[in-house]
């Protein structure tokens, strides 16, 4: 009985925040994350590459592409629409138009992140139109 509130009391350890400053880094498998403190060259865009790799690392562009099947063989996937969109509410932006300028700030394409322009995302937003 002692020996198991002892390995409780271990566990509840490991899982309780650090109180204080946090400086030093978090590692998983595919990530690497920094915790600093300040505000020196933050920016609101800074987490979104984690957003892509979770959206990845968890098979939602298959998942989306297999679930809506809007867009098949030509231009960009479902799951390229959905991943645009996601990170444009994440960031405030309010419009289809601000992708625009989430491209042009972030230049996840020389990551290997396409996101499609606010034309084509207008385009494949109206294929769920229903005329009716």
């Amino acid at each position: 009985m002692a020996q198991n509130k002892k390995k409780i009391h271990r566990e509840n350890e490991r899982r309780r925040p650090v109180r204080g400053k946090m400086r030093g880094a978090l590692r998983s498998k595919e990530a690497h994350i920094e915790i600093q403190n300040g505000s020196s060259g933050t920016s609101p865009f800074g987490g979104l590459w984690l957003v892509v790799k979770l959206f990845r690392m968890l098979g939602l562009p298959d998942i989306v592409d297999s679930s809506l099947g809007v867009r098949h063989r030509r231009g960009y996937r479902d799951s390229d629409h959905v991943l645009a969109l996601i990170l444009l509410n994440l960031v405030g932006g309010q419009a289809v138009d601000h992708l625009k300028d989430l491209c042009g700030r972030l230049h996840f394409d020389r990551l290997g992140v396409f996101l499609p322009s606010p034309t084509a995302t207008r385009n494949w937003l109206k294929e769920f139109h229903n005329d009716g």
